[in-house]
């Protein structure tokens, strides 16, 4: 009897591993998913040897790093958060950014396989290019030829020193950064339109933003007419950026799991604003 009561080693180690694993699961039910995947070069079979996978968490910020790849370029991360990140893989030759957002699921392993593309390869984007999210703010109201200052109306928002604006009209069409934003305290009222008179001299006030229904003065690099409409420029932010700092791109291979895109809904024209007459 005392024989039968003994407990083999081996199925000690058994139970063990055993509640182990139910322990490691329930932690993944709550909650929790995993990821997987490959690296690869940019033909999207060499496997990248050493790489690290980083992914983050959109609403905390939170962070969860692989360990390096494997042979086969493979990366696993454990226990991650139920949500969406942005994703970065780290080698020792450069930095990529993932092109697509990642979706942790509770409960599941999701899977990517990333291409990495030679940042010496990707194409090159003018920073004269037009970008494509602006707004229209105001118009111009009167023109300073001789100093190259420009009286702008705000119909709509605020206008803030150091933002983008746009000059667009039939005959005018450029950009530039309010470098300085100015009021002007003695413009007189019969002068609010049109071009301004030889005698007329101007005192200038800086100041940091502008909002709407009020008249700010800036330098404009170009000649610009009455009417001409401005355009606050917003900056493209992509959330697709893990490394700040320019690098590679991680391309996302055709029928990799955990993988969703955005489809953002194109800015529509505002509105006239009740101020413009």
């Amino acid at each position: 009897m005392e024989k039968m009561r003994k407990k083999s080693p081996f199925l000690v180690g058994l139970t063990f591993i055993l509640l182990a694993g139910f322990s490691y699961l329930a932690a993944q039910e709550a909650g929790e998913g995993t990821l997987t995947g490959y690296v690869y070069e940019k033909d999207g079979t060499t496997p990248v040897v050493g790489a690290i996978v980083k992914i983050k968490n959109l609403s905390d910020g939170t962070i969860y790093i692989s360990g390096k790849t494997d042979a086969n370029g493979f990366f696993r991360i454990s226990r991650v958060k139920e949500g969406f990140y942005v994703a970065g893989i780290a080698t020792p030759f450069d930095n990529f950014n993932s092109n697509n957002l990642i979706a942790i699921k509770s409960g599941e392993t999701g899977q990517v396989i990333f291409a990495l593309s030679d940042p010496a390869e990707k194409p090159y984007v003018s920073e004269d290019l037009p970008p494509k999210n602006e707004v229209r703010i105001g118009y111009v109201l009167k023109y300073d030829i001789a100093n190259n200052m420009a009286w702008i109306f705000i119909e709509e928002g605020t206008l803030h020193k150091g933002d983008n604006i746009r000059f667009k009209s039939l005959y005018t069409d450029f950009y530039q950064k309010v470098e300085k934003l100015f009021v002007d305290v003695t413009s007189p009222a019969e002068n609010t339109q049109g071009n301004i008179p030889p005698d007329y001299v101007p005192k200038l006030e800086e100041v940091d933003e502008i909002i709407a229904g009020n008249v700010f003065v800036v330098e404009v690099k170009d000649p610009v007419r009455i009417d001409d409409f401005v355009y606050l420029v917003h900056k493209k932010k992509s959330i697709f950026a893990f490394f700040i700092t320019p690098c590679g791109v991680a391309s996302v291979l055709a029928g990799s799991a955990a993988i969703i895109s955005i489809i953002k809904k194109p800015e529509e024209e505002p509105e006239v604003s009740p101020f413009r007459h």
